[in-house]
């Protein structure tokens, strides 16, 4: 658990003809992590404990699971560029050689924030409960591909080069460990 926000304000009454300081308002606000199973009875506890407001329910991956996804992405991208420039070479009556060069594009990480309408065991006579949505890992990558050795560009004697720029999503439903 961590502090995020911390703010302590007079309060007055200006009902009279002066301004009387009648106390102070304090506002501390926390941010903490729980198991995605946890967070309808981390809300729960909470608000039980004092908590007047809770804002922006966040699902998102550990730093492992991440990684793994973003390094299935990248494989997916490299594939399905070989894949297309296969396609493009070929109707163009080509073929596709080794790669020349590859660049990967920043990853792209879409955690699920939970904008859904929840009640709280006060309101609702139970338990806060979540469903968590999906959470999206993309990845990118730029590929420049040769011809194949022996074959001929029909504009001269240089390779064909084939710039390929792909983007392929993995998309993980309900994945939030």
């Amino acid at each position: 658990m961590e502090t995020t926000a911390f703010r302590l304000s007079p309060e007055y009454d200006y009902s009279g003809d002066s301004r009387d300081l009648v106390g102070y308002r304090a506002y501390h606000a926390l941010q903490f992590e729980t198991a995605p199973d946890d967070a309808g009875s981390a809300v729960d506890l909470a608000v039980d404990n004092g908590a007047t407001a809770v804002q922006t329910v966040q699902f998102t991956l550990s730093d492992e699971r991440r990684a793994e996804l973003r390094a299935e992405a990248l494989a997916g991208a490299v594939e399905d560029a070989r894949t297309t420039a296969e396609t493009v070479a070929g109707a163009a009556d080509r073929s596709v050689g080794t790669e020349l060069s590859m660049q990967v594009g920043s990853a792209g990480y879409q955690p699920y924030d939970s904008r859904v309408a929840y009640e709280t065991a006060a309101d609702a006579g139970g338990s806060t409960t979540f469903e968590p949505g999906s959470v999206t890992v993309s990845a990118s990558v730029t590929v420049t591909y040769g011809p194949v050795i022996g074959e001929r560009s029909p504009l001269g004697s240089g390779p064909v080069p084939v710039p390929i720029q792909t983007e392929t999503p993995v998309f993980t439903p309900g994945t939030t460990k």
